[in-house]
């Protein structure tokens, strides 16, 4: 199958200084670097947005659905906006169906876990999604998943007190960006500071049939 084109611990080490700026476009609040395609995707959307193997799958409450990507999706990333003060990540790993699919289909065994703080505002608002101006805190951490169908509950891997501080740097940032840009009205109400999360899939554990990977269920809290 096609493979859609990707979207445009230190506890001691402070987050990183406001040099990396990045940008991040989710739909909703959550998005992925790729997915596999079928014939219910829109081949003119930028955005798979309900198609059989959706990012939204991880979402569904159905562990009998799942995102999933082609060719191991070794490097391939998702995207999760996550509230202040989330304690905990949750998966179901693999395609939980049943454990023949369970099987023939790759599982994670680690994310490379990357944490940012950023901003968004109405003038980053489309009629698809909203982007986000973003930096990376620094350590990333490690995520080491079990290779089960039932639903693992990992601690989140960062300190929110130091995530904190740079969601501090980066509302500044928003600030002094607002007032260099033409004036408009509401601009400066409309800024909200924003933590994403990037889980990175850096291990599999490998399928006996199929060299797709998929995930049934993700969610921070």
């Amino acid at each position: 199958m096609k493979k859609i084109v990707p979207l445009l611990l230190s506890l001691f080490v402070l987050p990183c200084l406001l040099k990396a700026e990045q940008t991040i476009f989710l739909v909703g609040n959550m998005e992925a670097t790729a997915t596999l395609s079928d014939p219910s995707d829109d081949d003119d959307a930028r955005f798979q947005r309900s198609g059989m193997y959706s990012v939204r799958k991880m979402a569904d409450g159905d562990p009998a659905t799942c995102w999933a990507v082609g060719k191991g999706g070794i490097g391939e990333k998702i995207y999760v906006l996550v509230k202040p003060g989330a304690k905990s990540i949750k998966i179901i790993n693999g395609l939980a169906k049943n454990k023949n699919l369970h099987l023939a289909n790759n599982r994670v065994r680690s994310f490379k876990v990357t944490a940012y703080a950023g901003f968004t505002s109405m003038k980053h608002i489309t009629e698809i999604g909203e982007e986000y101006v973003v930096w990376p805190f620094a350590p990333t951490a490690k995520l080491v998943l079990k290779d089960t169908m039932n639903e693992q509950s990992l601690r989140f891997p960062f300190n929110w007190k130091e995530l904190e501080k740079l969601g501090r740097k980066a509302a500044d940032e928003s600030e002094s960006w607002a007032r260099a840009e033409e004036p408009l009205e509401g601009l400066m109400e409309s800024i909200r500071v924003a933590y994403i999360l990037s889980l990175e899939i850096s291990e599999l554990y490998r399928g006996t049939k199929y060299n797709d990977t998929c995930i049934s269920e993700l969610s921070i809290k």
